[in-house]
Protein backbone atom coordinates (compact mmCIF):
# COMPACT_ATOMS: atom_id res chain seq x y z
CA UNK A 1 0.00 0.00 0.00
CA UNK A 2 2.98 2.58 0.91
CA UNK A 3 4.33 1.92 -2.07
CA UNK A 4 1.52 2.32 -4.38
CA UNK A 5 0.45 5.62 -2.42
CA UNK A 6 4.10 6.79 -2.70
CA UNK A 7 4.12 6.43 -6.36
CA UNK A 8 0.56 8.01 -7.34
CA UNK A 9 1.86 10.84 -4.91
CA UNK A 10 4.74 11.56 -6.76
CA UNK A 11 3.38 11.16 -10.41
CA UNK A 12 0.59 13.06 -9.56
CA UNK A 13 2.90 15.62 -7.82
CA UNK A 14 4.85 15.80 -10.87
CA UNK A 15 1.88 16.09 -13.42
CA UNK A 16 0.58 19.33 -11.60
CA UNK A 17 4.41 20.84 -11.54
CA UNK A 18 4.67 20.35 -15.34
CA UNK A 19 1.29 22.19 -15.41
CA UNK A 20 2.07 25.29 -13.55
CA UNK A 21 2.84 27.24 -16.49
CA UNK A 22 -0.74 26.03 -17.93
CA UNK A 23 -2.94 25.83 -14.97
CA UNK A 24 -1.77 29.12 -12.97
CA UNK A 25 -3.84 31.83 -12.85
CA UNK A 26 -1.99 34.78 -13.74
CA UNK A 27 -2.76 38.65 -12.08
CA UNK A 28 -0.01 41.08 -12.31
CA UNK A 29 1.41 43.23 -12.97
CA UNK A 30 1.26 43.46 -9.25
CA UNK A 31 0.76 45.74 -6.28
CA UNK A 32 3.11 45.99 -3.41
CA UNK A 33 0.43 47.68 -1.47
CA UNK A 34 -1.32 44.58 -1.33
CA UNK A 35 1.31 42.58 0.33
CA UNK A 36 0.81 41.36 4.03
CA UNK A 37 3.09 43.94 6.13
CA UNK A 38 5.12 41.18 7.43
CA UNK A 39 5.91 39.73 3.86
CA UNK A 40 6.67 42.56 1.84
CA UNK A 41 10.18 43.15 2.82
CA UNK A 42 10.90 39.94 0.74
CA UNK A 43 9.71 42.26 -2.42
CA UNK A 44 12.96 44.28 -2.20
CA UNK A 45 14.97 41.96 -0.18
CA UNK A 46 16.97 40.45 -2.87
CA UNK A 47 20.44 38.83 -1.66
CA UNK A 48 22.93 38.01 -4.28
CA UNK A 49 23.75 33.93 -4.12
CA UNK A 50 21.17 32.74 -1.87
CA UNK A 51 19.46 30.39 -4.66
CA UNK A 52 22.04 28.13 -4.69
CA UNK A 53 22.44 27.05 -1.30
CA UNK A 54 18.88 26.98 -0.93
CA UNK A 55 18.39 24.30 -3.48
CA UNK A 56 21.57 22.72 -1.53
CA UNK A 57 20.10 23.05 1.86
CA UNK A 58 16.81 21.28 -0.12
CA UNK A 59 19.00 18.35 -1.36
CA UNK A 60 20.98 17.74 1.73
CA UNK A 61 17.25 17.93 3.93
CA UNK A 62 15.75 15.15 1.38
CA UNK A 63 19.25 12.80 0.86
CA UNK A 64 20.80 13.12 4.32
CA UNK A 65 17.24 11.12 6.43
CA UNK A 66 17.19 8.54 3.63
CA UNK A 67 21.64 8.08 3.99
CA UNK A 68 21.08 8.50 7.27
CA UNK A 69 18.18 5.71 7.83
CA UNK A 70 20.43 3.01 6.21
CA UNK A 71 23.25 4.34 8.74
CA UNK A 72 21.38 3.31 11.57
CA UNK A 73 19.37 0.50 10.44
CA UNK A 74 19.60 -2.95 11.68
CA UNK A 75 19.26 -4.64 8.59
CA UNK A 76 18.51 -4.09 5.04
CA UNK A 77 14.70 -4.60 5.15
CA UNK A 78 14.21 -2.33 7.76
CA UNK A 79 16.11 0.73 6.00
CA UNK A 80 13.87 -0.58 3.40
CA UNK A 81 11.38 -0.30 5.12
CA UNK A 82 12.22 3.27 6.80
CA UNK A 83 13.02 4.77 3.59
CA UNK A 84 9.95 3.75 2.02
CA UNK A 85 8.36 6.01 4.64
CA UNK A 86 10.16 9.10 4.18
CA UNK A 87 9.86 9.17 0.50
CA UNK A 88 6.04 8.80 0.89
CA UNK A 89 5.81 11.63 3.10
CA UNK A 90 8.33 13.75 0.30
CA UNK A 91 5.89 12.40 -1.95
CA UNK A 92 2.59 13.18 -0.65
CA UNK A 93 3.77 16.62 1.18
CA UNK A 94 4.91 17.25 -2.69
CA UNK A 95 1.09 16.67 -3.83
CA UNK A 96 -0.50 18.57 -1.68
CA UNK A 97 2.37 21.62 -1.90
CA UNK A 98 1.80 21.88 -5.62
CA UNK A 99 -2.17 21.41 -5.19
CA UNK A 100 -2.03 24.46 -2.87
CA UNK A 101 0.55 26.22 -5.37
CA UNK A 102 -2.21 25.96 -8.63
CA UNK A 103 -5.24 26.73 -6.20
CA UNK A 104 -4.15 29.66 -4.65
CA UNK A 105 -1.44 30.96 -7.68
CA UNK A 106 -0.05 33.37 -5.91
CA UNK A 107 2.85 35.54 -7.55
CA UNK A 108 6.68 34.81 -6.58
CA UNK A 109 7.97 38.31 -4.81
CA UNK A 110 9.71 39.22 -7.73
CA UNK A 111 6.54 39.61 -9.88
CA UNK A 112 6.43 42.56 -7.53
CA UNK A 113 9.17 44.15 -9.10
CA UNK A 114 9.75 45.16 -13.44
CA UNK A 115 9.12 42.37 -15.19
CA UNK A 116 12.30 40.65 -16.22
CA UNK A 117 11.04 39.53 -19.95
CA UNK A 118 8.18 40.64 -21.58
CA UNK A 119 5.66 38.02 -21.34
CA UNK A 120 6.12 37.53 -17.59
CA UNK A 121 3.45 38.58 -16.42
CA UNK A 122 1.39 36.04 -18.30
CA UNK A 123 3.29 33.11 -17.91
CA UNK A 124 1.75 30.72 -15.38
CA UNK A 125 5.03 29.41 -14.06
CA UNK A 126 5.65 32.88 -11.56
CA UNK A 127 2.48 32.36 -9.87
CA UNK A 128 3.40 29.25 -7.54
CA UNK A 129 4.74 30.84 -4.53
CA UNK A 130 2.71 29.46 -1.54
CA UNK A 131 3.22 27.27 -0.08
CA UNK A 132 7.08 27.19 -0.05
CA UNK A 133 7.89 23.39 -1.73
CA UNK A 134 11.53 23.79 -0.83
CA UNK A 135 10.33 24.24 2.81
CA UNK A 136 8.02 21.71 2.59
CA UNK A 137 9.91 18.64 1.00
CA UNK A 138 12.73 18.47 3.52
CA UNK A 139 10.91 19.52 6.18
CA UNK A 140 8.02 16.47 5.42
CA UNK A 141 11.49 13.96 5.28
CA UNK A 142 13.17 15.38 8.04
CA UNK A 143 10.02 15.03 10.67
CA UNK A 144 9.64 11.67 9.36
CA UNK A 145 13.05 10.49 9.79
CA UNK A 146 13.31 11.70 13.16
CA UNK A 147 9.71 10.34 14.07
CA UNK A 148 10.99 6.70 12.75
CA UNK A 149 14.14 7.18 14.76
CA UNK A 150 12.10 8.16 17.98
CA UNK A 151 10.39 5.04 17.44
CA UNK A 152 13.74 2.91 17.29
CA UNK A 153 15.44 4.28 19.36
CA UNK A 154 13.63 6.28 22.00
CA UNK A 155 16.54 6.54 24.15
CA UNK A 156 19.52 7.71 22.89
CA UNK A 157 19.95 11.44 22.98
CA UNK A 158 21.01 12.03 19.50
CA UNK A 159 17.50 11.59 18.28
CA UNK A 160 16.67 14.76 19.35
CA UNK A 161 19.69 16.26 17.60
CA UNK A 162 17.17 14.60 14.79
CA UNK A 163 14.18 16.37 15.45
CA UNK A 164 16.23 19.65 15.75
CA UNK A 165 19.08 19.57 12.52
CA UNK A 166 16.81 18.66 9.74
CA UNK A 167 14.02 20.58 10.50
CA UNK A 168 16.54 23.57 10.70
CA UNK A 169 17.97 22.94 7.39
CA UNK A 170 14.20 23.04 5.84
CA UNK A 171 13.71 26.64 7.39
CA UNK A 172 17.44 27.43 6.36
CA UNK A 173 16.00 26.43 2.78
CA UNK A 174 13.07 28.42 2.97
CA UNK A 175 14.51 31.41 4.19
CA UNK A 176 17.12 31.71 1.81
CA UNK A 177 14.54 31.66 -0.45
CA UNK A 178 13.24 34.39 1.01
CA UNK A 179 16.44 36.68 0.85
CA UNK A 180 16.53 35.07 -3.69
CA UNK A 181 12.92 37.12 -3.43
CA UNK A 182 11.69 33.32 -4.57
CA UNK A 183 9.00 33.15 -1.43
CA UNK A 184 7.61 35.24 1.00
CA UNK A 185 7.61 34.74 4.77
CA UNK A 186 4.25 33.23 4.89
CA UNK A 187 5.51 30.66 2.20
CA UNK A 188 7.97 29.81 3.94
CA UNK A 189 5.96 29.35 7.39
CA UNK A 190 3.02 27.61 5.87
CA UNK A 191 5.54 24.97 3.46
CA UNK A 192 6.88 24.09 7.37
CA UNK A 193 3.71 23.43 8.66
CA UNK A 194 2.39 21.38 5.79
CA UNK A 195 5.38 19.65 5.65
CA UNK A 196 5.77 18.59 9.16
CA UNK A 197 2.29 17.96 9.62
CA UNK A 198 2.62 14.92 6.75
CA UNK A 199 5.85 13.80 8.13
CA UNK A 200 4.30 13.06 11.29
CA UNK A 201 1.33 11.47 10.30
CA UNK A 202 2.63 9.62 7.91
CA UNK A 203 4.92 7.44 10.72
CA UNK A 204 1.51 8.02 12.85
CA UNK A 205 -0.36 6.11 10.80
CA UNK A 206 2.26 3.18 11.12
Amino acid sequence: MDGAVTLAAGAGAGLLYRQTGAWARPSCPCDRADVWAVDRWAITGDTPGSETPANVAVLAGLIGPLLLSGWVASDTKSWANDALLITEAVAVSGLITQGLKLGFSRPYPYMYGPARWPEQNADGVNYASFPSGHTALPMAAAVAFAEIMARRHGAEPWVWVARIVGPALALTAGALQVRARNHFLTDVVAGGALGYGIGWGVVALH
